[in-house]
């Protein structure tokens, strides 16, 4: 049987289940910024130290340049930019929100820009289901550790 006639069935879905992990990270930042804190991943915490706060940790909890990091290291589908995207525009909609941001608005905000482009897999797509779909939830070294507290008004800049 020729391998390269197997890449489709193990790629299929996979666009699905990276959005779904970007919407299960970007939840997990969502609950610390709930907090008035921000977390990097295991291991990117001198990365952060040295790039800062940026946007993503004021709206989402989680510095964006991580987030965008670790979904393109998760991308098996050609998705990342599609992502990326989505997650962009929903970090620039809640950082234009300021103080008004909610935990709830924030995580209707993410799932709608993700839905326009990729519709996430359900949740229960996990690994060691029926399909073989790969976990959602972040490798050790990716499990985000919390960092400094943050104000309570998100801001595009913080220190």
């Amino acid at each position: 049987m020729n391998p390269r006639a197997k890449a489709p069935a193990r790629r299929s879905g996979a666009a699905a289940r990276l959005a779904r992990d970007a919407l299960d990270w970007s939840t997990a930042g969502l609950e610390r910024r709930a907090q008035g804190r921000c977390g990097a991943p295991t291991g990117a915490e001198a990365r952060h130290r040295s790039r800062g706060h940026d946007i993503g940790c004021a709206a989402i909890g989680m510095p964006r340049h991580e987030l965008v990091r670790m979904i393109g290291r998760a991308d098996a589908a050609g998705a990342a930019g599609l992502i990326t995207d989505a997650l962009d525009e929903a970090i620039g909609e809640l950082a234009r929100r300021g103080s008004a941001w909610s935990i709830l608005d924030a995580h209707e905000v993410i799932g709608e820009a993700l839905e326009r482009r990729i519709t996430p897999a359900p949740a229960l797509a996990r690994s060691g289901d029926a399909t073989g779909a790969r976990t959602s939830e972040p490798t050790n070294s990716e499990k985000p550790r919390p960092s400094r507290v943050m104000t309570a008004a998100p801001r595009a800049r913080h220190g």
